[in-house]
């Protein structure tokens, strides 16, 4: 296993990297993302906005506050003082651990990579941001494993273990049609239904299974702890694959169950880059399921959480 870098190389690399950064665009770091998170460090309830080309329907409005913004700007410089150890075990869907497995960190700016040891344990000096935690999807696995990913609100000193964590098994796989013009539903699995534009879909570059999605529910005893939401109850976690496939008109989405009494349902995307949440699109009953509004969705194919409020 290669050894988590030092705080004092890691400090190097990151005034590096930001020189680099600057000089590349000339116009200093890009403005943070006004997105919401899941960790529940920040005590305030999670909130967020779709891609700024999207107009997806809610009925809770993006956290801009200065305080949520302030959370999500980097540190001006990356010392010993502005760094918390963060640490974990991986694990397969199975209980298997995942050794030598990739793990990142990234912010919506940065990623810092580390490798699993032998007892799936890793370990890295992390800067006190949001960050998405994750460890890549395996096709040819057995079983073939989906994309893992934790969202991570880093703000005090103090390290921080995050147990074990669990990356779920690949779904089966539907053909989609990138060319076709008219909209398609598709039951991707374990009772989610995405209705797409087939034109509006950009499957995730790199996607060894072209032309396809798929989706599974996470095992209920394993969705990661920090997706737990102030005032809401997490229903049901869903990871779709290709991971970070992006849609320019909204996604609808069905998910089995009815309207809980009295409480309101939401669905949220995850972001692939920080881990922050989209904002919040209601779902609601319509004798099929859960479903969202004409016209309504997410624009992020990652993690799905939907919730209930309490």
């Amino acid at each position: 296993m290669g050894e988590p870098p030092t705080r004092g190389s890691f400090a190097l690399w990151w005034a590096l990297a930001a020189v680099a950064a600057l000089a590349a665009c000339g116009s200093g770091p890009p403005a943070a993302p006004q997105t919401g998170h899941f960790d529940t460090q920040a005590g305030d309830g999670p909130s967020g906005t779709p891609p700024a080309d999207a107009g997806a329907d809610s009925t809770e409005p993006a956290d801009t506050s200065a305080a949520a913004a302030d959370n999500r700007q980097g540190p001006d410089d990356a010392t010993d003082e502005n760094l918390t150890h963060l640490a974990g075990t991986v694990r397969g869907e199975n209980g298997a651990l995942l050794v030598g497995q990739t793990v990142t960190c990234c912010t919506a700016s940065i990623c810092l990579v580390t490798t699993s040891d032998d007892a799936g344990h890793f370990a890295l000096d992390v800067p006190r941001l949001q960050l998405a935690l994750k460890v890549p999807e395996d096709v040819f696995g057995v079983p073939p494993r989906a994309e893992l990913l934790v969202p991570v609100l880093v703000t005090g000193p103090a390290d921080r273990d995050l147990g074990t964590l669990y990356a779920p098994n690949l779904p089966e796989l539907l053909p989609v049609d990138p060319s076709a013009g008219a909209t398609q539903t598709l039951l991707l699995g374990d009772g989610l239904q995405l209705q797409v534009q087939p034109a509006d879909l950009s499957l995730a570059l790199g996607a060894i299974k072209e032309g396809q999605l798929g989706a599974r529910q996470v095992p209920p005893s394993q969705v990661p702890s920090l997706l737990q939401v102030a005032g809401e109850k997490v229903l049901a976690v869903y990871v779709v694959y290709p991971f970070g496939s992006t849609s320019t008109s909204p996604i609808g989405v069905r998910v089995p169950g009815g309207q809980p009494f009295g409480g309101k349902v939401w669905v949220r995307s995850l972001s692939p880059l920080d881990g922050s949440a989209s904002a919040p699109v209601p779902l609601l009953a319509d004798g099929k399921g859960l479903a969202t509004a004409e016209g309504a969705g997410i624009f992020e194919l990652t993690w799905l959480v939907v919730t209930v409020a309490m």
